[in-house]
């Protein structure tokens, strides 16, 4: 209860007290998400091999005040169009948010909302927790809500699905991909004019707060603060860059490299960025996830934003390792005139042959050292992982 004087008038004045009861409700419900080695940022699933899997989303719940939250977990496909639907919806109902919060486990069974496996991939979700009832400013989720990865397009703005292959990078051992997405973000509400409102007059050319002034206190952008590109293998085996070491094709020129992977826009910036994957690293046949993190760690900027990574997108690659053959059956592999496989020095190189007959024309297969290979028998082989250098042939 606050005591307060006021004046009323006109003359003579008078000064009158009186009170106040003024009621305050701090709301304050934090979803917070474990990210660990058994728990990573996305979910890893396996239909076959239970080994493999990492399905286990762990998390807490705290509150200044214990709650009664429901809680709702979304599944989303890694390379989904913009405006998709999770896959798997679930939404567990009762639980307590307290101080300090106390972990809470849900484990994905990698169906979808029809009951239907899913295919082996990397997973991206969102835990959003609200209050039961739902009072203001009582409904909180993992994922940030003003940073948005959005699907990637190709130059004639199509969507894109896959990760694009470049082509082997001799001099650096490595297997270039380009990986496109984009990045949105919403305003970060700066009174640019000291009226204490924010983004009331945009970049339009007219004066929309009647200020007499044009265009002063237009919405303001945010980049993200950090980025991770993690490239998956068929085995959950990962590689990973930062976003802000790779050079983006969309805004690098022949002479200028831009390396501008964390830039956003209110509109949605469209990147394409080259990976330079350790051709080592791609030495197994089957799909290569390529998944897109960005994080907002602007809360310098207002209340509103949070140290959050925004909601996982990404591309998929299916890869096959280089198989030298002999296209044109002359007896030698990768010559000039076998079109499809070439460069037998590149990884997929064969470099040693069993020296049987599969297909029982009486040649068994000849040795390296020897000046041509057979192609009679294509099974069993070893085959070259990584680049060949003097030290490793």
């Amino acid at each position: 209860t606050a005591s307060y004087t006021y004046v009323v008038g006109p003359m003579p004045f008078q000064y009158l007290t009186d009170q106040l009861a003024i009621e305050l409700s701090f709301a304050n419900l934090v979803v917070a998400v474990v990210e660990d080695a058994t728990h990573p940022p996305v979910l890893l699933w396996h239909p076959t091999d239970a080994q493999k899997r990492k399905c286990e989303v762990a998390f807490t719940l705290s509150s200044r005040q214990q709650e009664t939250v429901d809680v709702t977990l979304s599944v989303y496909d890694l390379s989904r169009p913009d405006d998709a639907a999770p896959v798997r919806r679930v939404v567990l109902q009762d639980l307590t948010a307290i101080v300090g919060g106390e972990r809470e486990i849900w484990t994905w069974d990698g169906r979808n909302d029809q009951g239907q496996t899913m295919p082996k991939s990397v997973y991206p979700f969102v835990v959003t927790a609200m209050a039961d009832p739902i009072p203001q400013d009582m409904i909180d989720r993992d994922k940030s809500s003003h940073l948005t990865l959005q699907r990637g397009t190709d130059g004639q703005g199509q969507p894109a699905a896959e990760a694009e292959p470049l082509g082997y990078d001799e001099q650096a051992g490595t297997q270039d991909f380009l990986v496109r997405y984009g990045l949105h973000c919403q305003s970060t509400r700066t009174d640019n004019d000291g009226d204490h409102r924010w983004d009331e007059d945009p970049v339009d050319g007219q004066d929309n707060d009647g200020d007499l002034l044009f265009d002063e206190d237009p919405q303001d952008p945010a980049d993200a603060t950090q980025g991770e590109l993690i490239v998956h293998d068929p085995d959950f085996q990962v590689w990973q860059a930062d976003l802000s070491t790779l050079r983006c094709e969309t805004h690098s020129a022949e002479q200028t490299e831009v390396k501008d992977g964390l830039h956003a826009t209110l509109a949605g910036e469209q990147h394409a960025l080259v990976a330079k994957v350790p051709a080592a690293f791609l030495a197994k046949v089957g799909k290569y996830a390529f998944a897109i993190r960005a994080k907002d760690a602007h809360g310098h900027l207002g209340r509103s934003h949070a140290n959050k990574w925004a909601l996982e997108c990404g591309q998929l690659c299916r890869w096959n390792p280089d198989l030298d053959t002999d296209s044109d059956n002359d007896g030698d592999i990768d010559e000039d005139d076998d079109p499809i496989e070439a460069d037998a020095d590149k990884p997929g190189r064969i470099v040693a042959l069993n020296d049987d007959d599969d297909n029982g024309n009486g040649i068994p297969d000849l040795t390296p050292g020897d000046d041509e290979y057979t192609d009679d028998d294509m099974v069993e082989v070893i085959l070259r992982a990584v680049p060949m250098t003097p030290d490793n042939k």
